[in-house]
């Protein structure tokens, strides 16, 4: 047979088509079996579950500590002054007079000519890691975003004028002082509130912080004092806001 002749001559797809629609039927009957004969183990989850409800917190419900910012618990750097040794009880050396007559004395001790200190017998603290414990009693972590969750409610009181057009500067306010308010160790009555009132400076600085009602109860007008003079400074006043200055009245109210 020729060249042409062989390009010319009919190719028959009858085999190969029923080869693939073979291939094709056993895969699908293959793949539909695993499917029925597999064993279903336990369903976990309620199947009627329904929607749940998920809130934001500005800090963790964890009983702080009292003390100095130490959010990775290193050991902190002490605030005194290091003591440095008093040099005039130290022993001076008398110079003898230019006109003195130096006399043999085999049994007189030598004494230094000079001043000579105790070597400093310390480590450097380049050499000490940071997470090297210097005590029995390993250090704690202390962070503003840990606090009792559920203990506090912080309110706007009607002499503030930002509630009515800059409620969400009145709101923002709220937020920041309520975040540093620590009720961890506040003790009062129910029903008991301390009302706290302050100015806002276009700047957003706070000043004549007052207790303007007291509560009966100490530790929660010292917190509520106290939450006040954290969260300085504030914010600035918004842009629209037409004094110089706002009068701000919070109210501090324990729940348990």
């Amino acid at each position: 047979m020729s060249r042409a002749g062989t390009f010319e001559s009919e190719e028959r797809l009858s085999k190969p088509l029923a080869g693939s629609i073979t291939a094709h039927v056993l895969a699908g009957a293959a793949l539909l079996a695993s499917g029925i004969f597999r064993h279903h183990g336990p369903d976990l989850g309620d199947p009627h579950a329904g929607g749940v409800g998920v809130g934001l917190v500005t800090r963790i419900p964890i009983v702080p500590r009292e003390g100095r910012i130490n959010r990775l618990a290193h050991d902190t750097e002490s605030a005194l002054p290091q003591q440095t040794p008093d040099l005039s009880k130290l022993h001076k050396v008398e110079t003898p007079p230019p006109d003195a007559v130096e006399l043999a004395d085999h049994q007189k001790k030598q004494k230094p000519n000079k001043l000579e200190l105790a070597p400093d017998n310390y480590r450097p603290k380049d050499l000490i890691p940071l997470n090297q414990l210097r005590s029995r009693t390993a250090q704690a972590a202390v962070s503003p975003t840990f606090a009792k969750a559920g203990a506090g409610q912080l309110a706007v009181g009607p002499n503030t004028p930002l509630g009515s057009e800059f409620g969400w500067y009145a709101q923002r306010v709220r937020d920041i002082i309520a975040s540093r308010w620590n009720t961890a160790d506040v003790t009062s009555r129910p029903n008991t509130k301390a009302v706290i009132t302050f100015i806002i400076d276009r700047d957003g600085t706070l000043r004549n912080i007052e207790l303007a009602e007291p509560s009966g109860s100490y530790t929660l007008d010292t917190s509520s004092k106290r939450a006040v003079l954290d969260a300085n400074p504030l914010p600035p006043l918004p842009a629209g806001f037409r004094k110089s200055q706002a009068e701000m009245e919070i109210w501090f109210q324990l729940r348990r």
